[in-house]
């Protein structure tokens, strides 16, 4: 009978032998009941929540049952012995079944069969009770964790287990077990879904972390300067780069522009004949990500200029590599000062000769401009002012050039406007138009360009043969074929109407021909009418040869059929030869066969000299932008100051002695002050 009165301590009590493997057996039992809890359902109906405490006795010292050990299987609710071939050889565990029957427990005894069979295992007191005096064999309530060929280890514990567990928390096993299959498959589940939540989360991390620190690349038609940084505008698709004759690529990682290049669609570099032969942009920033410099380099990665920012971003130097000012034949600008609108767009700059803010002009004879730009950067109209800032207007007459984009940002017309915004008839030679409208393919390569004037009539400009050009491309962007057409678009009527371009695998233009208007080779002005190009490893033009129109090697009018150029190891153009044939050595109508150009450690020129076909110095025609005319010499001599700044020109006749040119002097030298001043 068992006493429903007495205060349970204890859910459980194990008895078994103090050896390795019943041991093992016991600490098991223990970890399951502390781990294991009771299916809702259970909780629901009035089940315990969870196994409670558990006595586990594995003492061996006597078979006598200590005080402790008795009350504490007074106070436990279970018996759990661990039956092994050990154990029936035990005791001490035949006494704590038999107290526990005692107490009238005998229903609550589970037997757990870890080694051998029943008959060797189970101790003599479960194999019987005692009702009325009478002795009664039993079969013990017993679960088997013993290998089994026919079962996993796993699951033969877990069957064990979830006996063991419906005797304690009587109910029934099929239920507990089709319950505990429930839960498992839902706990199944939840880790399924957790996983698949943390993989993906972590996939996702891993796409962020590699995304974050893998090279970005963009492709764009243009790009402008936000902040002093190259912005890159008109986004385009990689299948639109590879039909583009030019495509700007922004290369970036972790957030940061790595660099732009200018290239073709085989992603050779192209140098913008517009922008001082640059074909790559490679911005350096401070830790704030705040613009210092911008070097700048040609398709050979030679440094062309440098960038170089103030750290409010307002004065922009240009400099060479050697940190020396950056002067081009096109102008002597080397500093700019300028304002930025909310946006981080220059909408105002002046031009400055040195460091020390000596204003100089273009050579429209302005002292600085001034830009309205639209949300993207891009000029909308252009102004040029004087050394006060005011507006002015240029030496031809123009006040102000509007520009107008497409989609793409390229432009698609520029007027020149006089001051009462009406369009201007710019008579410069290298104008001779009101505006200029362009056409595109889908691409965004130019097709057409045409000249108004300001009637809106079509014309053909004061420097030019044709109205109106239309460009055939082949699939990769490149022109194909050049047709110039009249105000009607009508092929002109001129010595030749068509121009045509054939490519290497690289994009390299390497044949060009003229045509008329009945489709045969004419003659272009400079007197030839076929012309193929050779170029070396890095794309640079080492032998040009002219044709005929019978496709004979023929001399053009500056008196030569081939041109050959060589460059120093910093891709310098160090040589420059003419030839009659391919073996001919001939002096050109200049009176030379070679120039050869010298330069010092900081790529500057210091000695320009022409030979004769017997590499003898002589005296040749060379033009002066300065005087606009020819002078004679046979060598021109330049030296510089640290600071790069000339400090003398001097000219010397085929015999070395000095000779001087059409402004009545040989040598001409220059002395600055402390500030830079000539």
């Amino acid at each position: 009978m068992i006493d429903e009165e007495a205060i349970y301590n204890y859910d459980v009590f194990i008895s078994s032998r103090n050896t390795d493997l019943d041991r093992k057996w016991a600490n098991w039992l223990i970890k399951e009941f502390e781990n294991w809890s009771v299916p809702k359902e259970l909780i629901k109906k009035g089940f315990q929540k969870r196994i409670g405490r558990v006595f586990k006795d594995s003492e061996e010292s006597s078979k006598d049952i200590n005080i402790n050990i008795e009350k504490a299987l007074i106070h436990s609710k279970y018996l759990v012995v661990i039956c092994s071939k050990n154990s029936k050889k035990s005791e001490r565990i035949e006494n704590e079944i038999k107290i526990f029957k005692e107490l009238g427990r005998s229903e609550r005894i589970v037997a757990l069969l870890i080694d051998g069979e029943p008959y060797e295992a189970f101790p003599d007191e479960l194999t019987f009770i005692e009702e009325n005096g009478t002795i009664k064999k039993i079969e013990p309530l017993a679960a088997d964790v013993r290998n089994k060929t026919d079962q996993k280890e796993k699951e033969t514990k877990k069957i064990a287990l979830l006996k063991i567990l419906s005797c304690i928390l009587a109910c029934n096993f099929d239920d507990l077990r089709q319950r505990e299959k429930i839960r498992e498959k839902r706990k199944f589940r939840n880790k399924f879904i957790i996983l698949s939540c943390f993989l993906a989360a972590l996939s996702l991390a891993v796409i962020l972390i590699w995304d974050y620190n893998r090279l970005k690349i963009t492709y764009y038609n243009n790009f402008v300067y936000q902040y002093g940084l190259p912005k890159g505008i008109g986004k385009l698709k990689k299948s639109m780069y590879l039909k583009r004759a030019v495509t700007y690529i922004f290369e970036e990682q972790r957030r940061v522009l790595k660099q732009v290049r200018r290239v073709n669609s085989f992603g050779r570099l192209r140098d913008d004949e517009n922008n001082f032969n640059i074909s790559v942009w490679i911005p350096e920033t401070d830790v704030s990500g705040n613009v210092k410099r911008i070097i700048c380099k040609d398709h050979n990665n030679k440094i062309v200029m440098i960038r170089e920012y103030s750290s409010d971003l307002k004065i922009i130097e240009f400099q060479n590599e050697f940190n020396l000012p950056f002067v081009s034949d096109e102008s002597s600008i080397v500093r700019y000062e300028v304002e930025y609108n909310d946006k981080g767009y220059i909408t105002n700059e002046f031009f400055y000769r040195d460091s020390w803010n000596t204003f100089v002009s273009d050579i429209d004879g302005f002292y600085g401009k001034r830009y309205e730009v639209d949300n993207n950067g891009m000029i909308i109209t252009e102004y040029g002012i004087n050394m006060e800032g005011e507006t002015i207007i240029n030496r031809n007459g123009v006040f102000k050039i509007k520009f107008y984009y497409n989609r793409l940002y390229s432009i698609i017309k520029e007027e020149f406007l006089d001051s009462e915004n009406n369009l201007f008839y710019n008579m410069h030679d290298d104008y001779g138009y009101s505006y200029i409208e362009k056409e595109y393919d889908k691409y965004g390569n130019l097709i057409k360009k045409s000249f108004f004037d300001n009637n809106h009539n079509r014309i053909i400009p004061l420097n030019n043969f044709y109205s109106s050009v239309y460009y055939e491309l082949d699939s990769f962007g490149n022109i194909s074929c050049a047709n110039y057409l009249d105000s009607k678009d009508e092929y002109i009527h001129f010595s030749y109407s068509k121009c045509y371009f054939k490519y290497d695998e690289l994009g390299n233009n390497i044949y060009t021909y003229f045509q008329n208007m009945s489709n045969q080779n004419a003659y272009n002005t400079n007197g030839y009418s076929i012309c193929s190009i050779k170029y070396d490893n890095n794309d640079n033009i080492i032998e040009k040869t002219y044709y005929d129109a019978n496709t004979n090697i023929s001399f053009i009018k500056d008196g030569y059929s081939i041109k050959r150029i060589e460059y120093d190891n910093n891709f310098n153009k160090s040589s420059v030869s003419y030839y009659g044939n391919y073996t001919n050595k001939i002096l050109n109508n200049y009176n030379y066969h070679k120039k050869l150009v010298m330069y010092n450690d900081h790529n500057r020129i210091t000695n320009i000299s022409y030979y004769d076909i017997s590499d003898n110095k002589i005296n040749a025609y060379v033009y002066s932008h300065e005087y606009l005319g020819y002078e004679s010499y046979a060598s021109h001599l330049i030296e510089y100051d640290k600071k790069g700044n000339i400090i003398e020109n001097a000219y010397l006749d085929e015999n070395g002695n000095y000779k001087n040119i059409s402004s009545g002097y040989a040598i001409c030298r220059y002395s600055y002050n402390d500030i830079g001043l000539l």
